[in-house]
């Protein structure tokens, strides 16, 4: 038997968390924030079209009825993974708040559209912030194929706790009848589904308040990594909004390049971009450029490891292509704090 830790009532289960819903809704204070909803008709051209299906509440969009339910239990009790996804969701607000706080100041009595920011000083906020995008990416139902394809031999690792043991034994014991339509809905089997639930504990289980989690290691590793070059935009927007998608974050880039589009607010995206020094994208630049492996060799010291950001405001071209990434990347809807977006064909 699960520990209460993992027992509570919660059956509409957020797959975008509503804190990032509400940083791009209309009233974001409120208990009752609302957000344009738009249904993508076709992603395939360019630009991509989508139809405005008008406001919606965050209450109720991006969820679905007990989607991270292991167990149900005796009245309204179920067991289910909302204390995990807790740990990132309950400090995002503030996370994100700081990120944007830093990002007025920089901006305060400037006139020129492109700022260097201190990384130093924007780490804790950017770390977090990535984190919780990526245990979203990882908890996010349209990409349980993907996930398993990447992370699907590591789903046969354990947690050695007894807390952790339970929650294992209780997927085990899941029947097929109780999430058959999970299974239809997103188009998995329900071992793969079992396999999904598996790797969310293994990357987001922790024994005690303020204990790391293996995301935790995860992200930290990636941003430390000196075998990277790690760079990032931030964009910022007086009148203009970006879109959420409903796979919660883009990623793109090719191999040896990983671009990730992330979602900050209303008014604001950011790009975080990590390039493999040794890999084949590094490769091919270098030699476009005609650069001599001799001194690349001579570059390598000051590249490993190096990160820098910069903040850009207004930059519409970078707005358009961004809404047109989040479309592309995204399975049936988008969602955004205004009834126009930028750079899309859209049906009001």
């Amino acid at each position: 038997m699960c520990s209460d830790r993992f027992t509570n009532v919660t059956w509409n289960q957020h797959f975008v968390s509503q804190a990032e819903q509400k940083f791009n809704s209309q009233n974001p204070e409120s208990n009752k924030s609302t957000i344009y909803y738009f249904e993508i008709l076709d992603n395939g051209l360019s630009p991509p079209t989508i139809k405005c299906e008008g406001k919606k509440k965050v209450e109720s969009t991006f969820a679905e009825r007990d989607l991270f339910t292991i167990k149900k239990l005796s009245g309204k009790d179920r067991v289910n993974l909302e204390k995990l996804f807790h740990r990132y969701e309950g400090e995002y607000a503030n996370h994100n708040r700081n990120l944007l706080r830093i990002v007025r100041c920089a901006r305060r009595g400037k006139d020129n559209n492109v700022i260097f920011i201190n990384w130093a000083g924007i780490t804790n906020e950017l770390q977090f912030i990535y984190k919780h995008k990526i245990m979203g990416w990882i908890r996010n139902p349209y990409k349980i194929k993907e996930i398993i394809r990447i992370f699907g031999p590591s789903s046969n690792a354990v947690i050695a706790s007894a807390d952790a043991l339970n929650l294992y034994q209780s997927i085990t014991n899941i029947e097929e009848r109780e999430i058959s339509y999970i299974c239809s809905k997103f188009d998995i089997s329900f071992e793969e589904y079992k396999t999904w639930i598996k790797i969310i504990i293994l990357f987001l289980y922790f024994e005690k308040e303020g204990e790391k989690t293996i995301l935790d290691d995860y992200i930290e590793q990636f941003f430390s990594a000196n075998e990277l070059r790690t760079s990032g935009q931030i964009h910022y927007f007086d009148d203009a909004a970006p879109l959420l998608p409903d796979v919660g974050i883009a990623i793109d880039g090719e191999e040896g390049n990983h671009i990730f589009y992330i979602n900050i607010s209303k008014n604001c995206f950011m790009v975080i971009q990590h390039v493999e020094l040794a890999g084949r994208y590094s490769q091919d630049v270098l030699t476009r450029m005609n650069i001599d492996p001799k001194d690349v060799a001579a570059l390598l010291p000051n590249l490993r490891g190096n990160k820098s950001i910069k903040l850009y405001s207004n930059n519409l071209e970078m707005l358009a292509g961004y809404n047109q990434i989040c479309v592309k990347s995204s399975k049936f809807a988008v969602l955004c704090a205004s009834s126009t977006v930028h750079g899309l064909d859209f049906i009001s």
